[in-house]
């Protein structure tokens, strides 16, 4: 999706500014309206749709749970695309609404040269970070609620849950994110969040790396559907963790990570430089 949505972008690299940014505003919106148009749906078609979903949802899971505890590896391969990767390129024409939206922000953010004038747009980010926060907030308590069922919709509560979801995870995201630029202007914060900037440039390399990490545990241990989410997220903590003490130590001796090196050199069919001249620089 990601993809995608990045060949996509080659229409609008030429664009300006402000094109981009009512792009990015007018598909958002677009992609809600289309989400709250379930809410229209006659009760009595909602209901059918939704036993048949319960019905093939209890079977999918049974099977899910089955091929994943006790198959092999290419068994999983072709399950999941069978189950996952085909459903989620026919949702394709759905879902990559909000994805492009949020590449269209990063491109406006890029033309006006936000990051690197942090400072001199202070103010600007702090009212990001005012707005979205609390509107992010507020739509969070409101999932909170519904999840809670103090508030029912009926039939139309799962997909109240679902549009509230993604609504906050938007806000809360430019909240993140101006948070995160306002905090790297203070030295305490840069040095302790400069850490991350090691995975920052070994993404593909981390990410990879976590895939294959948790297939072997997952596979050597028989942990499928047996974790916790406390003993899941300590786990995720400590691999994370021991991932960027490895990605300083790695970019202390290398340009690349080594994924992103073999990602380079096919890109620009040839090899650059991977280990860096330390006895010369010295």
């Amino acid at each position: 999706m990601y993809a995608i949505g990045g060949f996509l972008l080659f229409f609008f690299y030429n664009r300006k500014a402000k094109t981009v940014l009512l792009w990015a505003i007018g598909l958002l919106c677009f992609f809600y309206l289309l989400a709250c148009m379930q809410f229209f749906i006659p009760a009595h078609v909602l209901q059918e749709a939704q036993r048949e979903y319960k019905v093939l949802h209890e079977h999918a899971l049974t099977q899910y749970l089955s091929t994943y505890r006790q198959a092999d590896y290419l068994s999983w391969l072709f399950y999941r695309l069978n189950v996952e990767v085909v459903p989620m390129l026919l949702n394709l024409p759905f879902s990559i609404f909000p994805v492009f939206s949020m590449l269209l922000f990063g491109l406006y953010t890029a033309k006006k040269g936000f990051i690197h004038s942090i400072e001199q747009n202070r103010s600007f980010f702090k009212k990001i970070q005012l707005i979205s926060g609390a509107a992010g907030f507020t739509l969070t308590i409101i999932l909170a609620i519904l999840k809670l069922e103090i508030l029912k919709y009926g039939l139309y509560q799962q997909a109240a849950i679902h549009l509230f979801t993604s609504l906050s995870g938007i806000f809360l995201c430019f909240f993140y994110l101006t948070t995160l630029l306002l905090f790297l202007q203070f030295s305490p914060y840069a040095s302790m969040l400069g850490l991350f900037k090691y995975s920052g440039t070994m993404a593909l390399t981390t990410y990879l790396s976590q895939t294959l990490i948790c297939l072997w545990m997952v596979r050597a241990f028989g942990l499928y559907g047996t974790l916790t989410l406390t003993e899941s997220t300590i786990i995720c903590l400590i691999i994370y963790t021991l991932q960027l003490l490895f990605n300083k130590w790695w970019l202390y001796y290398f340009y690349y990570g080594p994924c992103e090196w073999l990602w380079r050199s096919f890109t620009y069919r040839s090899f650059p430089p991977l280990r860096r001249n330390r006895k010369a620089s010295a």
